[in-house]
């Protein structure tokens, strides 16, 4: 009986042998060529089932391509020149730009003593290249057209394109970093010091006096002046018009703007008629303290009959250390009585002087050569034209953006070749530019044509607006999405930006889903909250994996709509974003990681350093910041906005990506002047590594696109944006002789250049990335 029992386990196993067992054949004999050129490895190949499989790294970065292994799915990528190639371990199935494939490999990549190997005649024939079996010689040749046309070397960047986009060459001003344009903004005439002599008599229904007499922290006519925020006292003034003023110390900068606020009550009750014009005007001075030389508070006026708040009067006025008059026009609404002045509105810990506070009634018609007048306090020093830090920014972009390269040119022997001619000529950027991605752009929309182009010509870089969020993926598990992609990377879009894992909120106005609500509704099962987060999170890294440059893991947390009452980090904590990090860190090991937060966080910056602190107390946590540009508000300075971002790399490291870029203020000639002061920071910041704006082409007289108008002008925002990134910060046809070592050396800017060799009749030219971080030594062989 045992021995029929053991012969019966015996014949089990050689069925089993015959049906699963893989062959797998190490073979030292085994050579791999590319282009003559004979490839060592420090694991040898291995055919299994008569395939020939290499070591993954090798092959890929031998071909010019870069690769990306995922542990958690043992997914491998490789990429190259906007071609992505995805293969499973121990699968057949495989994929090209995120898109399964009909067809099946002959053999799956797989792990051989702990190594994963690829096949390498799938992996060459899939980037185009020709590949053949000497079997005499035992040695896979490949032939490599790549290889002869793009330098691929330790020394230099992987190319990350060859397609040469139609780019903007074009400008009303040279190259010179320092010949930029200027629009001469209209004039804003000065106010008269005697502006309210002449304008008709009005009715004064809130004085001076009264708000000196009147005034109140938190609480209205109980003269309170101080609270744990800071005080006010009543100080003397001499060589003005008024004689006393407010003092009011802001010592801490309240987390909440409403804290920390001078109350009148219901100072114009009885006193005004629906539609009566009034103007609401003061006198401010910075004592000591604010930022960057200003301080700032809100005057408010609003009713609370219905419990809604609604405002008549809600504007910053800004303040700078000399005596400056504000005014704010207001036009009266029913019950709109109650009178404020939020105190602990502000950027930091100030002290001002508040005089001659008063609201004059005009009635409902102000006659008169004057308008009522509007001065909110803001100054414009910072964009005169001979504003000294924009010099100094300009001269600091070539520091920042330029560098060093070198070719050497060597004959077929590898002799080195003096006197030949060498030519530099960059087609792209190293820095992103890049817009939103939206379905508008795929083929089946009306006009997409005319906008791919123009987004082609104009944009290296791109950001799928929507379609990537949580809710509209799973909509259609990110088909939509995968759409998008292909044809943004169709039209030379080579970084892209993914956005975003978790908008920290359940929905917008529109409504878009961003946080599902059944995710919402379990913030108390935190088991099923880490299963339905970490699934969406390698669902849409699996989706596009090794694709996303850089990933806005985290979005809004502070300035969200709704977040206090759906947000993760309110409902849950800022310890679960260590889970968050590290989930997409597993999937993107290559992607730099982003805390991403709203245009609001200049003021909300107490909330937003804070989130920042309870971030980096993880264990995983942001590679870097990123901000959304809405811009339009006339009072944060370009040079101010690149003090900011200095402050937090230097506190916390990384880099700044500036993200959603748009402007719209009412002013064309301001936005274009603003947009361009932004970007000249942007490009003299050292930090900033990215600049994506959100859209470009404006859909109405009101859009804060900035690049072109509807029928596809360009604005004057575009005119200036374009000329500091296409003519101020590209190299074109930069010319050197290399020297008796063979050697021509170059200054410029980042990017991918063609260089072309010329000598004794010969001419070659090759592709090549010079990008920062690298030696950037070229070598080239006239053959």
């Amino acid at each position: 009986m045992k021995k029929v029992l053991s012969m019966l386990i015996c014949l089990v196993m050689i069925i089993s042998s015959f049906a699963f067992t893989t062959s797998v054949l190490a073979d030292d004999g085994i050579n791999v060529v590319i282009n003559g050129k004979e490839q060592t490895y420090d694991v040898m190949p291995v055919i299994v089932n008569g395939r020939t499989l290499v070591p993954m790294r090798a092959i890929f970065e031998a071909l010019g391509a870069e690769v990306t292994w995922i542990e958690p799915t043992r997914t491998v990528v490789g990429s190259r020149d906007r071609k992505y190639i995805k293969l499973r371990i121990d699968s057949d199935t495989y994929y090209v730009d995120g898109i399964e494939q009909e067809s099946k490999l002959d053999v799956p990549a797989t792990i051989v003593n702990g190594r994963t190997m690829v096949p390498v005649r799938f992996i060459a024939e899939s980037f185009g290249e020709n590949v053949n079996w000497n079997g005499d010689t035992k040695t896979v040749e490949i032939t490599s057209d790549y290889l002869t046309k793009v330098a691929v070397s330790d020394k230099l960047a992987l190319l990350p394109s060859t397609l040469h986009r139609e780019i903007p060459r074009e400008f009303t001003k040279s190259n010179d970093i320092k010949d930029i344009i200027y629009y001469e903004e209209e004039k804003i005439e000065e106010i008269p010091h005697d502006v309210l002599s002449l304008l008709p008599v009005g009715n004064t229904v809130f004085s001076a006096e009264e708000f000196l007499n009147n005034f109140s922290i938190e609480k209205p006519g109980v003269n309170q002046l101080k609270t744990k925020w800071g005080y006010a006292e009543r100080v003397a003034v001499e060589g003005q018009t008024f004689t006393e003023a407010m003092r009011v110390h802001t010592d801490i900068v309240p987390e909440n703007t409403n804290q920390f606020v001078a109350c009148f009550g219901n100072a114009l009750e009885g006193k005004c008629q629906p539609g009566d014009k009034l103007l609401f005007t003061c006198k401010l001075r910075l004592v000591d303290g604010g930022e960057a030389g200003m301080g700032q508070i809100y005057p408010q006026i609003q009713e609370l009959k219905t419990g809604n708040f609604k405002k008549i009067l809600f504007k910053p006025a800004y303040i700078t250390k000399n005596w400056h008059t504000v005014y704010f026009p207001i036009e009266y609404a029913d019950s709109h009585d109650e009178l404020a002045i939020r105190l602990g509105y502000c950027f930091a810990p100030q002290v001002i002087d508040i005089a001659d506070v008063q609201i004059i009634n005009y009635g409902q018609q102000v006659l008169g050569d004057y308008p009522l007048p509007s001065d909110d306090g803001s100054v414009r020093e910072d964009y005169s034209n001979d504003s000294p830090w924009r010099m100094e920014a300009l001269e600091r972009i070539p520091q920042v953006r330029k560098g060093d390269f070198k070719v050497v040119v060597k004959d077929k022997d590898g002799n080195v070749i003096p006197d030949a001619d060498v030519n530099f000529d960059m087609f792209e950027s190293a820095l992103p530019l890049g817009t939103t991605l939206g379905s508008g752009m795929l083929p089946h929309r009306e006009g997409h044509e005319e906008y791919n182009r123009n987004m082609a010509k104009y944009f290296n870089g791109a950001v799928v607006e929507h379609n990537m969020k949580w809710g509209p993926y799973e909509e259609d598990d990110g088909k939509i999405a995968r759409e998008i992609v292909n044809v943004a990377r169709s039209n030379g879009m080579i970084y892209l930006r993914g956005h975003t894992m978790i908008m920290d909120y359940h929905m917008t106005n529109t409504p878009t889903i961003l946080i599902p609500r059944d995710v919402v509704d379990n913030y108390d099962d935190i088991e099923y909250v880490d299963t339905r987060v970490k699934d969406w999170i390698y669902k849409v890294s699996d989706k596009f994996a090794g694709e996303i440059y850089q990933w806005d893991v985290v979005n809004e947390v502070i300035t969200g709509q709704g977040s206090t009452e759906t947000g993760i980090y309110r409902n849950i904590g800022p310890h679960y974003f260590d889970k968050i990090f590290k989930w997409a860190r597993e999937m993107n090991p290559n992607s730099e990681l982003f805390y991403l937060e709203g245009n609001r966080i200049y003021t909300d910056k107490i909330h937003y350093k804070n989130a920042i602190e309870n971030f980096i107390k993880n264990e995983n946590t942001f590679d870097s910041l990123g901000f959304q540009c809405h811009l339009g508000t006339k009072w944060v300075s370009a040079p101010e906005f690149d003090r900011m971002f200095n402050e937090l790399v230097e506190t916390y490291g990384g880099n700044i990506a500036l993200t959603e870029f748009t402007i719209y203020s009412g002013d064309e000639i301001y936005d274009a002047n603003y947009a361009r002061d932004m970007f000249i920071m942007a490009l003299a910041n050292e930090h900033i590594n990215t600049i994506c704006l959100w859209g470009y082409r404006k859909s109405g007289e009101k859009s804060n696109k900035v690049i072109v108008n509807n029928d596809y002008s360009l604005t004057k925002a575009g005119e200036q944006i374009l000329d500091l990134y296409y003519n101020k910060c590209f190299t074109h046809d930069a010319k050197v002789k290399t020297d008796a070592k063979g050697e021509g050396t170059i200054n410029g800017f980042y990017g991918n250049y063609d260089v072309t060799v010329t000598h004794n009749g010969k001419t070659k030219t090759v592709m090549a990335a010079f990008h920062k971080g690298y030696e950037n030594v070229l070598e080239i062989t006239l053959d």
